[in-house]
């Protein structure tokens, strides 16, 4: 199964044809969801339109960085420690560590797996892994591939398989005492579509200011202003609790970003 060749962005981006684009969870093919450009520097954002964990990034580095691209790629890379995605990892695919073409897929709940151009040298693959070593991420190198770990979870051995129609796993996560607590972006069979969304989407969170004011990046490429106290959003959904309300609500529980006083858990 391949993927349809996807368009350039901003004159990078192969959209070349790659096999196994199915998503790792239900089989689905990989659709994309949103480019994204900047100077020597582009990602094309591909997730599964099914049950929402597939996920896939292309991402093309060219050159040395200009200061809009290193901006951009330096937001991204503070957050990866507090929750990491494949666009995240791809802000750490710069011309000074990797040039060309390379995939980033994630293939269950909290591993990625990076597919780094033929021609990278084991050095390469040494200093992308490094790199990428920040927080709870652990990295380790399997062939030309490196492999991407958030070890705030449970081991891979205590997964279970996510169900194709896109229901709840028995993922866990390890608390600091010891215990365990169930992983809250699982998705329950009976989630409201919202909710559904805001546990499925790529979203990169930022604090703002306190107390409780969030910026979310969506999967669209669009910035919205939440405000957790006061339950509003700038997004145009004027419905109760919009998908980055919920969003941000989540990360907080789960510790992945400030709490509305400021302060990680």
């Amino acid at each position: 199964m391949s993927m349809d060749t996807s368009p350039n962005v901003d004159g990078i981006g192969s959209g070349i044809e790659r096999n196994d684009t199915a998503c790792s969870a239900c089989g689905t093919v990989l659709t994309l969801g949103s480019q994204h450009g900047y100077p020597n520097w582009a990602a094309l954002s591909y997730s599964c339109p099914d049950c929402g964990l597939g996920e896939t990034v292309e991402v093309t580095s060219t050159g040395d960085l200009g200061e809009r691209t290193q901006r951009y790629l330096d937001s991204l890379r503070s957050s990866a420690a507090s929750g990491v995605s494949a666009l995240r990892l791809a802000a750490f695919v710069t011309g000074d560590v990797v040039t060309g073409t390379l995939w980033i897929e994630r293939v269950d709940e909290h591993t990625y797996v990076v597919d780094l151009p033929e021609r990278a040298s084991p050095w390469d693959l040494l200093r992308f892994a490094d790199r990428v070593a920040v927080g709870p991420l652990e990295t380790s190198r399997q062939g030309g591939n490196v492999v991407v770990r958030d070890t705030r979870w449970a081991s891979t051995d205590d997964f279970q398989e996510v169900r194709a129609d896109g229901g709840s796993t028995d993922v866990r996560m390890v608390d600091g005492d010891g215990t365990n607590t169930t992983d809250p972006f699982a998705i329950p069979e009976d989630a409201e579509p919202r909710t559904e969304r805001a546990k499925s989407e790529n979203m990169d969170i930022s604090f703002l200011a306190k107390p409780g004011q969030y910026e979310v990046h969506s999967a669209s490429d669009s910035y919205y202003d939440v405000d957790v106290l006061e339950e509003t959003c700038t997004c145009p959904d004027r419905a109760d609790r919009c998908k980055h309300l919920r969003r941000v609500d989540l990360g907080i529980r789960a510790g992945l970003v400030p709490r509305p006083d400021g302060r990680l858990p």
